[in-house]
Parts: C-alpha cells; structure tokens; sequence
C-alpha cells in the first residue's frame, strides 16, 4: 500500500488495530489523574500527578489479574475437582524473561528443541511457561498430542497470532486457515463457519487420492538429473542443497506443470545469478527464512515492519513467475481447452476447474510446494547422513533394492511396497529427524488433559506447544534404544510391542483430520530418489573438512545426553528440521568401477557390468579391476556363466580415457631403453587384464549396447558369445590416436571373421559401423531389437540355457574351442583325447566345477 512517498509495511494494518487497546488506557488513566489532581485538595497537596497515574496504573493491572484468577480459577473447578494446573518451570527473572534468555541460548548453541526439552526432563512431560502473563504450555505425551490433532481437533486452532505472521507467505492457503481466521468472501462459499481448511483439504483431496503414473515419471527425470550433477562432482557436494533442488524441481512440475530448473544451479545455490526460473527458486528458499524471522520477535514483530516487508522483495519474484502460468490456464479455461486426462493435470489444472478465484488458488499452490519441497528435502538429507554414518544399514537397504528392482531399472509402486527395508529406514529416520519436530495449536476453550492418573488444566487462549521429536526418542514409549538409528525395530517384535499398540507416538505427518494429504506421495519420491540413488552408489561418506567450521556440532555435545553425543552434523530447525550449514558429502562410491550382481533366481548366473561414470572410459585401475572381477569368477566353482554388459543405457564404453594416461609413461625415467621395456610390460599387464574374459573358465555372453568404440572391440573379441543391441555403433578406434590396436582387437579378430577385406578397411579406417556390418564382419552373432535392456534379456536368455547344462562339458568345450583356434587339428584332437580320457571318470559331470 502506498501513500505519497510512504511505502507501508505488513506490520502497520496490525498496529493500528491494536492501537486502541495500547492507548486508551494509558490516556484514560491520565485524565482520571489529571481530573483527581485538578478536583481534589487533598490530592493536590499530598501526591503529584505522575504519582498519582502510576498508582491508577498499578490498580488497574491488579484488578485485571485478579479478573483473570477469578475466571480461570473459575473455569479449572468446573471441569472437575480434581483438576490441576500445569507445573510451571521457574526462573529467576520475571515475566518469562528468564525463559527468553535461556531460549536465545539455547537456539544459538543447543540440539533440536533445547528450548523446552530440559523442562520436560526436570519438571514432567507437559509444563507451562508463563511469558507475560500468557500461557506457553509445552508437552510430549502423545494422549496430550492426540487430544490435540484428533480427539479435540476442533477445540485446537492454528490462531490468529500464527496467521497473521504467516499471511504474506501462506496467504489464506490450508496450512494458514482455521475457520476462525478465514476471510469473509471465502466464508460464504460454506456451509458453516469454522471450516475454512476443510474447504482447501477438499480441493486438493481428489488429486493426491492416488498414485499416478506422470509422478513417477517426474521423480525418474529429476532424480536422475540430481544423481547425475552429484556424482559428476568432482569435490565434496552439499548434499542438502542438491535434494532441496531436486524436490523445487519435481514440486514446480507436478504443480505447475513448469520446471524451474533449479538443478542447472552450481552448486551450492548462488544468491545473485541465474535465469528467472532459477530466481524463482533462491526466492522460494529466501521468503521462508525471512518470515521465520517474525516469530523471533513474537508479538513485537508488526512494530518491526510497520514501513517495510521482510516477505515483499522475494514474494514478488515469486508472484511474478507464478501469476503468468496461472492466467494462461485461466485463459485455456475460458476457451475449454484444459487438460482432461486425470493422469496428466497438474494441481494447477485440477484447482483452475474447480474455481476462478485466482488468489485462492495462488495461496493453495504455494502451501502445498512448499510442504512439497522443504519436509522431503529434509528427509532425504537426514537419511544419506544416517546411510553414511551406518554403512551396514546402506549395504542391507542396497542389497535389497537390487534384489527387487535390479541395477538399472525403474522402481514401480508394487516394488516401492515390496521393499520393508526400504520403509522401516524412511521411517526411523522420521522418527528421529522428523521434518517438522515443533508444532503449535491455541486452545479455544478450556479443557483438561489426561495422563499418568493426573488431569491438567488448559485454559482458553493458551498456546500449546508440541514436540513429536521429543516424543519419538522417548526411552517410556520406545524402548531403551530409543536413541538409537535401529531400522529393524519396524522389521522386529519392538514394533508390535511399542507402535501397533499406540500409533500416536509416531506422527511424522501429522494426525487426525489435518492430517498430511501428500504422506503417500512424499513416502513415493523419497524411496524413488533413494532407489535410484542407492542403484547407483555402494558407499556414501561424510566430508567434515568440506563443512563450514562454525557449523560443526559444538564440543560440548560429545559429554551431552541423547542423540547430540554421537553427532557428525549440527541439526537445527525453523520451520522444518535442517542440517546447519548443508551436509556436506563426498566419496560417492559407484558401486565400484565394476559392478557384479545376481539378477536372475538362477544364483549361477552372474551380470558383470561396466559402471566407470559418465561414460565407462577405460582408466588403469578400470581395466585391472574387470581383471582381477573375471580372475576370480573363474576361480568360483559355483558360477555356470557370466553375462557382460554395461551400466549405462547408452553406451557400452567408448574405449581408453585418454584425460588419464598418465601411467604409460613414467617421465622419471630418462633411459630410453628402460622406458621403453616398461611401456612393453605394462602394455602385457593390459593385454592380461582384457584376456581375463577369454581364460576365464566359465563362458562369458557380451551384450553390447550403444558406443562401443577402441577397447569396447578388444573386450568383446574376449568373450565366447557377443550380442549386440540394433542401437549398437562399433568403431576400430585406435589409428585416430595413433596407435594400433594391441589390447587384443587385431590379434583375435582375424581368427574370428570370415571377412578379412571388411576387418582391413575397418581397422585402417577407424570408421563407424552397424550391428548389420558387426553381423557380416562376424563379431557379433546376434542383433536384438532394442537398447541395453533388450540385449540384456536376450543374453540372460542364453546364459540360463547355458546354466543347464553340465558344468564340465561346457568348460570342457570352452577349452577345446579356444585350442583348436591356436592349434593344428591334429594337436586339437590330442588335447581332447588327453583332457576327456580324464573327464570321462568323473563322477560329477553333472554337479558343479571342481
């Protein structure tokens, strides 16, 4: 609101409104000092004017307190006699200034809710905190809370305190509403009063009612673009910073149907560069923090704004990206072109069809984004930290993500519910860091409390404060190893024994009629992002040298009670649980640079995968690791065939990274000689590592999809079955670099093809050919329509077949073929005359490998 040069703020509408009540009755107590002096002798010559108004002063504050005793003493003897009030925690200073005090103390260097958790220790589960004169009650016992959030719902209000702080971020959306505090036009629209969230919760209701395919799809686009920045980065990420943009991106989309890109950001997010989606984005973060700001004052905070607005800077840029979308959908509105397929509206399709209030809208958009991003982002930072510090929990909930969905594939909704591990870790770590460990109600009408035999007094207009992070890591409710990170207590008889018969002391999302619509949906993306992420990495590990020195857990925590002794980061919260100062993360372990596995029930059969990111370039320690992978399976009596592929969908590998060859050559020596010998011998020891495949005893199927350039050729020369993907682009590579090709490629490729003309132009040329020609040239022996998954299965197909088979008979034959290549026929036949005369006794021909 403007007025000539003054810009009013959002603090002024609420400060003229209580003007009233601050003014009057100092001015009246004035005029009844001034009239008293001005009418009464007695009054003129024993007591001055000042005097007289402070003792009038003083008289009306007593009597207003002894009103206020009268009427709650009133109200505790009518709900019953043996009502109490709520033990009061002390201090020494007055008025709750002592408590201010200890709070700012508490925030700046204590754990999550050191505010009220020591009172609840030393004076009971449910205290009361007086802050002049008003009624702060704080409790963790879950009959209080579920009076709270169920059996008194309506009794317990957002209030008008909470609303008016949040107005300029969460206008009149369904996190900012009671019936109480609805606004007029919005009002008439109902049935009755009082029921303003029902209305919102109605709205969105249908659309978080089921589980739609375009989500999943959503968390496939952006998950593996988060996956992918974050194992492309080179130093320590901060791991929160890169989820938070993860869930902007998926919560803008399924909204709004509008990417905003915020994962194009370097990372950590910068503060004053980007493209207006991405401005969107550092303002969505920016307005929360400012409006948290607000409660930090508590009622003092409209007198801090009464010429500015700490939300308008950032809430503009958000108005500004959002109002434009929701006017073009207005418009396909009014022309009846939106969206009709159910599965493919965003929730701005589906608000826009059901009301043309363009604020409501607005309001309800930015509620549900907001409760999108910041609880999921939250969650999934906490769960890496605890993956991290307990790598025998990330081995186990790895292990069976691979189990149900495989290396590469795409979870589904019946895999998500398939997989208990997966849930039982989500769920510890909500109970331990839930999202949002504080929350707040305002008491309407006086009512009593129940636990332990005692009933307690909450009177009208007290604000009830509860902690179900506090609550979570009660020893009474959970167990002794409540404070410990223990998934299997949702797998094991702890879970019967404590959560079936009470589920109200786990309320990670709420509970009762408020409770959260998107739970299903957050569950979703957070185990979608964690199977994806988990498909890719064996091993995640904390960076403390990465993370700013002032944000480390204070020393003091080591000899501190609780969680706080054991931990590696500095959780804090404001609105919702967060890790002070990012999480800083590193040594994302690919699941090594050669990935082995079991996919298929046939335990015999093993899937040897390239897995050297991004592309599968060949480095050293790549090449001796498939190696020594292919040395031991041979060594494994057990293993009937192996099937090589490659981890990544489009390519097989495209050969030698050349950015790291720095091991060829050793520039500390100088004699040319012995250079020269080292290179040789380090050339063999290369050579050996890619022959691993051909001495390997059992057979080896390659599955070639994509690139498969340089070395991809030698590797495949190797394996006794080769299959190519019709996507399959194969190039003789090395004369481009100037080398020949040494690794295997020209010495076992003219013994497989029966096309010498065809491998000689190939090989001179280095150019580029089909899986049709690599069918002709004889280096492959099938072409299966499709990419990696489809020649994948084809060579699964086979190696099952294989599997069947007598184990000595195929190695016997795989011998045999591998002789008579590099033999005369009569050697050939000698060698099988030598190796059955042998075989031929044995008893176990049909078992395993000896």
């Amino acid at each position: 609101m403007n007025s000539g040069s003054i810009c009013w703020g959002a603090g002024t509408s609420l400060v003229l409104r209580r003007l009233p009540r601050l003014v009057f009755p100092p001015i009246l107590i004035w005029a009844l000092a001034t009239l008293g002096v001005e009418r009464s002798k007695i009054l003129q010559d024993n007591v001055s004017r000042p005097a007289l108004a402070a003792s009038l002063w003083f008289l009306y504050k007593l009597a207003n307190g002894a009103i206020e005793s009268y009427r709650r003493n009133r109200d505790r003897r009518q709900l019953g006699p043996d009502v109490i009030e709520v033990p009061q925690a002390e201090f020494k200073l007055p008025w709750g200034i002592g408590f201010i005090t200890f709070a700012q103390g508490a925030r700046g260097h204590g754990y999550v809710n050191d505010t009220i958790a020591p009172f609840l220790e030393s004076v009971g589960n449910i205290f009361n905190i007086r802050l002049f004169g008003e009624d702060f009650i704080c409790t963790n016992e879950p009959e209080h809370i579920k009076a709270i959030l169920s059996t008194d719902f309506t009794n317990f209000i957002k209030g008008q305190a909470n609303h008016e702080k949040m107005l300029t971020l969460l206008g009149e959306g369904v996190f900012n509403v009671d019936g109480e505090t609805s606004p007029p036009h919005i009002l008439t629209q109902l049935t009755t009063t009082g029921e303003m969230w029902k209305f919102h919760r109605n709205m969105t209701r249908p659309y978080f009612s089921r589980e739609r395919i375009t989500h999943f799809e959503l968390f496939a686009r952006h998950s593996d673009a988060a996956i992918a920045k974050l194992l492309a980065h080179p130093q320590a990420v901060d791991f929160q910073d890169l989820v938070s943009k993860f869930t902007m991106d998926s919560a803008s989309e399924f909204l709004l149907g509008i990417n905003v890109r915020s994962l194009e950001q370097p990372l950590p997010l910068p503060h004053n560069t980007g493209t207006e989606d991405n401005k969107f984005a550092t303002a969505f973060s920016s307005v929360q923090a400012q409006t948290v700001i607000r409660f930090t004052y508590g009622a003092l905070w409209p007198y801090m704004e009464i010429f500015s607005d700490r939300t308008r800077k950032d809430m503009r840029v958000i108005d500004a990206f959002i109002q434009p979308i929701l006017q073009a959908k207005m418009n396909l509105k009014k022309k009846g072109a939106l969206e009709e397929d159910e599965e493919k509206e965003t929730l701005i399709d589906h608000l826009v069809k059901l009301t043309d209030d363009q604020k409501l809208i607005r309001d309800e958009l930015f509620n549900v984004m907001i409760a999108g991003r910041d609880t999921t982002a939250s969650t999934l930072t906490f769960t890496c930290y605890m993956l991290a510090t307990n790598p025998h929990v990330l081995s186990k909930l790895r292990a069976e993500i691979l189990e149900h969905i495989g290396p590469n594939s795409y979870p589904t909704f019946d895999n998500l519910k398939e997989m208990r591990y997966l849930r039982a870790v989500i769920n510890e770590v909500l109970r331990l860091y839930p999202a949002a460990p504080l929350n707040q109600r305002q008491c309407v009408k006086p009512t009593v409390f129940n636990s332990g035999g005692k009933q307690y007094f909450i009177p009208s207009g007290a604000s009830v404060i509860f902690s179900v992070h506090l609550m979570h890591a009660r020893k009474d409710l959970w167990g002794d190893d409540a404070e410990v990170f223990d998934p299997e207590r949702w797998l094991d008889d702890r879970y019967k024994k404590y959560v079936l018969p009470n589920p109200f002391i786990f309320l990670p999302f709420n509970a009762g009629p408020r409770i959260c619509l998107g739970q299903q949906f957050a569950y979703n993306e957070i185990s979608f992002f964690l199977t994806r992420l988990l498909q890719r990495v064996d091993q995640i590990s904390l960076a403390p040298d990465a993370q700013p020195f002032e944000t480390h857990p204070p020393a003091a925590w080591a000899k501190g009670p609780g969680r706080r002794a054991t931990e590696k980061i500095w959780p804090k919260a404001h609105v919702t649980m967060y890790s002070y100062g990012g999480l800083a993360m590193s040594k994302f372990n690919q699941n090594k640079l050669v990935r082995v596995s079991t996919p298929l029930e046939d335990k015999s059969i093993l899937l040897v995968e390239l897995n050297r990111g991004p592309v599968n370039a060949f480095n050293q320690p790549f090449w001796e690791e498939l190696g020594s992978t292919f040395d031991k399976i041979s060594r494994d009596g057990s293993i009937r065939a192996v099937v090589l592929s490659s981890s990544n969908p489009k390519i097989f590998t495209p050969g030698l990274d050349l950015s790291d060859t720095g091991t060829l050559a050793n520039k500390d020596e100088i004699d040319p000689a012995r250079q020269a010998f080292k290179l040789r011998n380090h050339v063999l020891h290369f050579q050996s590592c890619i022959s691993a495949m051909e001495r390997c005893t059992q057979p080896v199927i390659a599955a070639v999809n994509g690139i498969a350039y340089g070395l991809a050729i030698d590797i495949i020369c190797a394996c006794d079955v080769r299959y190519s993907s019709s996507n399959a682009r194969f190039s003789i590579k090395e004369v481009d670099v100037g080398l020949a090709a040494d690794i295997g490629t020209l010495s076992r490729l003219p013994k497989i093809t029966g096309n010498e003309s065809l491998l000689r132009e190939l090989a001179f040329t280095a150019r580029e050919f089909g899986a049709g020609e690599a069918i002709q040239l004889g280096l492959v022996s099938r072409v299966v329509e499709g990419g990696r998954d489809e020649v994948l299965g084809a060579a699964l197909g086979v190696a099952k077949v294989i599997a069947t088979k007598s184990p000595i008979a195929v190695v016997g034959t795989k011998r045999f073929l591998l002789h008579a290549r590099d033999h005369t026929v009569e050697q050939s036949l000698e060698y099988q005359a030598t190796w059955n005369m042998a075989m031929l006794q044995s008893q176990v021909r049909f078992q395993t490998i000896p």
